[in-house]
């Protein structure tokens, strides 16, 4: 004899329910995800190798190139899981591994600051050359510190076709380094540290189109208010459900992200743009 109550039986036929649709949830992304973690492209360029973690190809012409900065981490699965996707999209992807990029720096400013434009630079060149796409749009990208690496990057160096930013999770202070801070969620206060939206005030003065795409349950998320404001008409916030900082699970995250690099490589909904652009570039 079953002698559970009313209330009992709703909550267990509940939990059910929630399992089975996070099991149909679960089933659809795999169906539904057509790229690899694993990359597909060997790095023949030794000096590129030393920063670059993995490459992925699209099959054919890649409708751009991602520069995608890990998190303090590296580059890690959640990242190839979803430079397999973006190229099985159509898009070429060099995910970086910012922790020996940092190393090769000198350890004072302003130094360390020129020092990273100018290996940024290279390393963006040297990844064209290595997969033989020259006048492909480029897009910088990153998470978390990445994030906020790639922000600099944009304000900082002067990198040909530049489509424009994805950043995915960035705090409201940074540096170019990897610390204990980092590994521990906090935000850098040191004298190397910089205002993240100090950074959004150049990038909008360049007329440069920012996509900030935020979990809706993330820790850093308090510091959208500055950045946007800061970013001025070229930027916008995507969020995704449910989501926290880490972004590990891509179900949810995928099409969002994938929503903001397409904003971004359509110039960002911003009529005026190349009339920006023309301003920017006159004498």
């Amino acid at each position: 004899m079953n002698h559970a109550s009313p209330r009992n039986r709703r909550q267990r036929w509940t939990t059910v329910l929630f399992a089975a649709i996070a099991l149909l949830a679960s089933a659809a992304a795999w169906m539904t995800c057509g790229g690899s973690a694993r990359p597909n492209h060997a790095v023949r360029d030794a000096h590129l190798a030393r920063v670059v973690a993995a490459m992925y190809v699209p099959t054919g012409a890649p409708r751009a190139l991602v520069v995608f900065f890990g998190n303090d981490i590296g580059f890690w699965q959640p990242h190839r899981e979803l430079a397999g996707d973006l190229a099985a999209d159509g898009y070429a992807v060099v995910g970086v591994d910012i922790r020996p990029l940092f190393a090769s720096l000198p350890a004072r400013l302003p130094a360390r600051d020129s020092a990273c434009a100018a290996a940024i630079a290279d390393l963006v060149a040297r990844s064209r050359r290595e997969l033989s796409i020259a006048d492909a749009p480029l897009v910088i990208a990153g998470h978390s510190l990445g994030a906020e690496l790639a922000l600099w990057t944009g304000a900082h160096v002067a990198l040909p076709r530049m489509a424009g930013i994805v950043a995915l999770s960035p705090g409201s202070r940074s540096h170019l380094d990897v610390s204990a801070s980092d590994l521990l969620q906090r935000e850098p206060t040191g004298p190397e540290s910089f205002a993240v939206a100090e950074v959004m005030r150049v990038l909008r003065d360049r007329a440069t189109t920012v996509a900030i795409v935020r979990g809706a349950h993330d820790r850093f998320g308090s510091a959208d208010s500055a950045l946007l404001a800061n970013g001025g008409p070229h930027t916008r916030r995507f969020e995704i459900a449910l989501a926290g900082h880490s972004l590990r699970h891509l179900t949810l995250a995928r099409p969002v992200i994938e929503d903001a690099l397409s904003w971004v490589l359509a110039g960002g909904g911003v009529e005026d743009r190349a009339a920006a652009q023309a301003r920017l570039s006159a004498p």
